[in-house]
């Protein structure tokens, strides 16, 4: 298992870093991992991993973790499919409906424990927490109505006879995505039904009352929540 972890790493070294740390006797992810293999197909997935058991396996990599998240998150995150694909017998990209359109579900991360100084109410929000891993604490005060966005657009090409598919990412998205090779087909139709899209809330925040210094209003933030 290794034991050196630099400031600065090269992806496939912090990946084996992370499946070092998946491996290790710091949490049951064994068989977390079995249950995303087994779990439901038709579903999102969705790993849960304890700062704690981080911070115990290597204080370095929880703290380089916090300061740059999205460094980390995308290429643990296909460490983690590449895993669950070899503890099940069927691999994720052909959990499919009979549809062969259909998107396999996807596998994100989430991260529970104690935040440390990242574990902040609305007031204690600033510009150097940009880019960082927090856990905001507070009061929903206010929610927005539900908007659609389109994730995973699908066409009919008269043409070929064939369906085309087209991914959309924006600054909610940690992945890059792609879209297919030919997308100026004059025949292209698309698939209203068959597309898939993902539900943007906006919520107001507001710092508890009681955590509010005496004599002032307790401030407020906006968070973007998205669902598939």
């Amino acid at each position: 298992r290794l034991r050196c972890f630099r400031d600065h790493m090269a992806d496939d070294d912090s990946n084996a870093y992370f499946e070092s740390f998946l491996d290790s006797k710091h949490g049951s992810y064994g068989a977390r991992l079995g249950e995303l293999a087994t779990g439901d197909n038709t579903t999102d997935l969705r790993l849960l991993v304890d700062l704690n058991e981080i911070r115990r396996f290597d204080s370095k990599l929880a703290v380089q973790l916090m300061q740059r998240p999205a460094e980390f998150i995308s290429s643990w995150t296909k460490v983690v499919v590449g895993k669950v694909e070899q503890l099940s017998s069927q691999p994720l990209r052909q959990r499919m409906t009979e549809s062969a359109i259909s998107p396999a579900p996807q596998i994100h991360l989430g991260f529970t424990g104690n935040f440390g100084s990242n574990q902040l109410s609305p007031r204690g929000l600033r510009a150097s927490h940009l880019g960082r891993l927090i856990c905001l604490e507070g009061v929903v005060t206010r929610c927005s109505l539900s908007q659609t966005k389109v994730v995973r657009s699908v066409h009919w090409s008269a043409t070929t006879c064939k369906f085309m598919t087209r991914e959309y990412s924006d600054l909610s998205e940690l992945l890059t995505k792609s879209g297919p090779a030919d997308m100026n087909d004059p025949s292209l139709e698309m698939e209203y039904g068959l597309s898939v899209y993902k539900d943007n809330q906006v919520l107001t925040i507001q710092e508890s009352p009681e955590w509010a210094p005496l004599g002032q209003l307790p401030r407020s933030v906006r968070e973007t929540s998205v669902t598939k």
